[in-house]
């Protein structure tokens, strides 16, 4: 169907080159040249680790989850490491067994799945020129997705933005320094983005993006959010938005966070099928299959493309 709408439109398909599928490990695999990653403990902050089990930051697990965390602190760890650390009753004069149990529990799900390993994710790896890399999640919980989320993104970060550092530096004092082969730019895209940064619950992910969006950009780093529902996508992410793609959207909240957020004056009436449109509401509404709204922060006004 999507080819035949495409020859429909005149536009003939294309491919990615250079694409590479990455899969956690245990997931079934789709093609079979797939390859699997998982995570590193010491790659995951205090806040996410509290997140991902469930914690106040500022609860009596969460200061043990810090505390474990502080004695690994600058080194390569594992969760079977953080598990015997807090099993050790030495380490832990005047905390309630009960809480550090709670916690045992919780962390030996996680060191029995295969998220996680030592040979982690590490994204300069893969941080190549012409390439385009595609990390399936589909079978993990939301709370596990919005975590490697996290990870890959802050990871872009500072890679990036050291490597942007440096090379202002150089020219500054015009050094001849070799800085490796990193790209130049990269874009960050997240399907299903209400998923990864909802905006009613916590996200290991929100954070790091919300430093991503505003301060990537000096970093070459750029974001492409696609959401059914953009009215449960963070609106901190969402207020750094400065171009939009509106297809046709049904609930009343989703098509009012969508006018919110496009970045420039909305059409005011629209002639359609002989029919003069006066509500911008009712035109996004009646949007066909591959017509859309587009709006810039350098336009003027919103436009309709098909």
């Amino acid at each position: 169907q999507q080819l035949n709408d495409l020859k429909k439109w005149g536009i003939d398909p294309s491919k990615i080159e250079n694409c590479s599928i990455f899969i956690p490990q245990g997931t079934e695999s789709i093609t079979g040249t797939e390859t699997t990653f998982s995570l590193q403990a010491n790659q995951i902050t205090h806040e996410e680790w509290c997140g991902l089990l469930g914690q106040e930051v500022y609860s009596p697990q969460g200061h043990i989850l810090g505390r474990t965390l502080e004695h690994f602190h600058d080194r390569e760890f594992s969760i079977e490491q953080m598990v015997s650390y807090i099993e050790d009753e030495e380490n832990w004069e005047n905390v309630a067994d009960q809480s550090r149990n709670a916690l045992l529990y919780k962390l030996d799900d996680y060191r029995r799945s295969n998220l996680f390993s030592n040979n982690g994710l590490n994204i300069k790896d893969i941080l190549v020129e012409g390439t385009c890399n595609v990390f399936m999640l589909r079978d993990l919980k939301n709370e596990d997705k919005s975590l490697i989320t996290s990870i890959i993104s802050r990871q872009l970060f500072n890679i990036m933005g050291e490597y942007h550092r440096k090379k202002k530096v150089n020219k500054f004092f015009e050094r001849d320094e070799d800085l490796g082969n990193l790209p130049s730019k990269v874009w960050l895209v997240i399907d299903e983005a209400h998923v990864v940064a909802p905006k009613d619950s916590y996200s290991p992910a929100r954070s790091a993006l919300v430093e991503y969006v505003k301060r990537g950009r000096d970093a070459g780093l750029s974001l492409v959010l696609a959401t059914q529902q953009p009215s449960a996508v963070d609106d901190k992410i969402l207020s750094q938005v400065d171009f939009t793609i509106n297809h046709r959207l049904t609930f009343q909240s989703d098509v009012e966070a969508a006018m919110n957020r496009t970045p420039t004056k909305i059409i005011q009436n629209l002639k359609l099928g002989g029919t003069e449109i006066n509500d911008f509401r009712d035109m996004i509404r009646l949007l066909d299959s591959g017509e859309c709204f587009i709006g810039d922060h350098n336009t003027s006004r919103v436009i309709l493309s098909k």
